[in-house]
């Protein structure tokens, strides 16, 4: 394709976000602040928060499942999909610096931390228990 130099970033974008390293970016939009995202988890009822990208092949994976959980168990989990790439301010002050990324919090606490591709049974695990 004529390029003269190529170079791999060891962990991509999120890890170069999260060095707080330069960028040039398309969108103004801050996205999501850490008071909002905090207020989201004050909830009797189970949060999940998945942090995805459109770009991600293991979210997109994770995706149809999250959403049947979503439909299947109203009572028992909110489930909040954010979007790494529009919240990179979140993203870096929660270190959230690979994909996918799943939280799991009750009353503003965290009750299971998951980085990766993940199945469907353990996330039910994990709600259920």
């Amino acid at each position: 394709m004529g390029f003269k130099n190529v170079h791999e970033m060891q962990g991509g974008m999120m890890k170069w976000r999260n060095a707080n390293l330069p960028e040039i970016k398309e969108s103004t939009s801050e996205g999501m602040s850490l008071t909002q995202y905090n207020e989201m988890l004050k909830s009797d009822t189970l949060v999940l928060v998945d942090f995805y990208a459109e770009w991600c092949a293991p979210c997109k994976k994770m995706e149809p499942y999250l959403k049947k959980i979503a439909v299947e168990m109203p009572d028992k989990v909110k489930i909040i999909r954010i979007n790494a790439d529009e919240n990179t301010e979140l993203c870096k002050e929660l270190n959230v610096s690979a994909l996918p990324v799943l939280k799991l919090y009750k009353k503003n606490k965290i009750l299971w931390n998951n980085l990766g591709f993940v199945t469907e049974q353990e996330v039910k695990k994990q709600i259920l228990q």
